[in-house]
């Protein structure tokens, strides 16, 4: 998995976009990532998961515990790019109408 990220400086929007795998070896890093965003202060972020081939369990407690800091935070979240397997797995688990997707 590599994870990048970019300010819109405009908007403010703080893009996180990821690629790869989000699995057992790399959902801690994700959530790690965003946690240290949130405590920047960055209340806006989008994430983009348009590379993300593959999305397993432990992802998908990832993108959960990430809405719940944000949701403590009281930041904002967003989503772009769900496709495939990982659209399929977030659908099965639910989580799916919990993501704020946007195109």
């Amino acid at each position: 998995m590599e994870i990048t990220n970019h300010k819109n400086l405009n908007s403010g929007v703080l893009t996180i976009r990821v690629s790869g795998d989000v699995d057992l070896y790399s959902a801690s890093i994700l959530y790690k990532t965003y946690c240290t965003i949130a405590d920047r202060g960055e209340s806006l972020v989008h994430f983009d998961f348009s590379a993300v081939n593959y999305l397993d369990s432990s992802g998908v407690g990832a993108i959960i515990r990430i809405l719940q800091v944000a949701k403590s935070k009281g930041l904002r979240l967003s989503f772009s790019g769900i496709q495939g397997t990982p659209r399929k797995v977030l659908a099965m688990s639910n989580i799916l109408p919990l993501l704020k997707e946007v195109e």
